[in-house]
């Protein structure tokens, strides 16, 4: 009888295994989570880099009111997004092989 639980019988077309379709919607589900995240992820980001950039066109403003000269505000900025940018690149690292075998398949 442990046998006869696992699977459907379908209309005599065959016998299907139950446990394959849960492991299919837990699948699906798994999916549909991750792309979820995702968004929700790429969403924040986008407020996130928003609030930045407002952010830094206050201090912009603040620091050349005190008359630092434009030349150094630009080269200040540049040190200043360069290091998270470098940062960024360090935490969401992409392999070269990675990148060949994904452009590949498209």
């Amino acid at each position: 009888t442990e046998e006869s639980s696992n699977y459907h019988d379908n209309d005599d077309d065959g016998v299907i295994a139950l446990n394959d379709v849960d492991q299919q919607d837990d699948q699906q589900v798994k999916e549909q989570q991750q792309q979820h995240d995702k968004t929700t992820q790429g969403i924040c980001l986008l407020f996130l880099s928003a609030f930045l950039f407002s952010f830094m066109g206050m201090f912009l403003q603040f620091t050349a009111r005190m008359g630092l000269p434009s030349t150094e505000l630009v080269f200040i900025r540049s040190v200043f997004q360069g290091t998270f940018v470098v940062i960024g690149m360090l935490i969401f690292r992409v392999d070269a092989d990675q990148s060949n075998n994904s452009s590949k398949s498209a």
